[in-house]
Order: C-alpha cells, then structure tokens, then sequence
C-alpha cells in the first residue's frame, strides 16, 4: 500500500524541489560539495545521477541483519 501511495506522487518534481532545498542550505553554510549513500536497488539512483551526481563508489553495510548494497554518489561542486 506505502508504495502504491509514493506512486501517486512520483514524477511530480517534489524529489527535485527538496533536492534543491538541500542544495541551497548547503551553499548558505558554505558548503561546496555533497555524497549520498543509495541502496542499490533503488530507483533513486536514476534521479541522483540525473541530478548531476556521479557514481564514485559502492559500500556493502548490514540492515535489519540483511548484506545490501549502497551506490555513493557524489557532487564534487554544488
């Protein structure tokens, strides 16, 4: 059901206004670069790489007792 309802607002561009958000907070506290850490399986690689982020490295870590995967995207200048 919790995926179903994402779905509703998928493609709304709501992703990129927080990203922007983001963004913007960082360049007031001066900050000039950024890494996120994505499950590899997620959809929401597309989107960070869309967003200009590049794939610089992948992180194997243990959730709820589970191996996965994270993609580490990273933007050198904001």
């Amino acid at each position: 059901m919790l995926f179903t309802y994402w779905l509703k607002y998928q493609g709304k561009g709501i992703g990129k206004s927080l990203f922007k958000a983001v963004l913007q907070h960082l360049h007031e506290n001066r900050l000039t670069s950024m890494v996120v850490l994505v499950l590899e399986d997620n959809e929401a690689c597309k989107f960070y790489e869309s967003m200009g982020g590049k794939r610089i490295g992948r992180l194997k870590d243990m959730i709820g007792g589970k191996t996965v995967y994270e993609l580490i995207f990273g933007w050198e200048k904001i």
